[in-house]
């Protein structure tokens, strides 16, 4: 793994460590570092649709065997220790640099 990787995968690890965020899937809870939780509603052409969103981080090496969350599962995400669960459904996953999971969800009442 070079430099910059490593780096990267310190500070992410530090950010799990700080804020306490976690992803529940498949049975276990894998720390993850999460953005902001968007929310709210758009009026469109058929009427108000929800747009909820968030966008989390996790390290692969939480992951064993390679298998990890997949587009349309869904997780249940934690925001801070003690909070309420969220259900989120993944809509993107991104592989970067082969050492982090990029999961962009969405509250599974919205349209697929």
């Amino acid at each position: 793994m070079d430099d910059a990787t490593q780096c990267l995968l310190d500070g992410i690890q530090e950010f799990e460590s700080m804020a306490g965020a976690t992803i529940t899937w498949s049975g276990g809870i894998f720390p993850c570092a999460g953005g902001p939780e968007l929310g709210g509603k758009l009026l469109e052409a058929g009427g108000l649709r929800l747009t909820a969103a968030v966008t989390l981080v996790v390290r692969m090496d939480h992951f064993v065997g390679g298998v990890s969350p997949q587009e349309k599962q869904r997780i249940s995400y934690t925001s801070v220790p003690g909070a309420t669960a969220r259900d989120l459904r993944i809509d993107t996953r991104t592989i970067f640099r082969n050492a982090l999971l990029i999961l962009e969800c969405n509250d599974p009442a919205q349209g697929a």
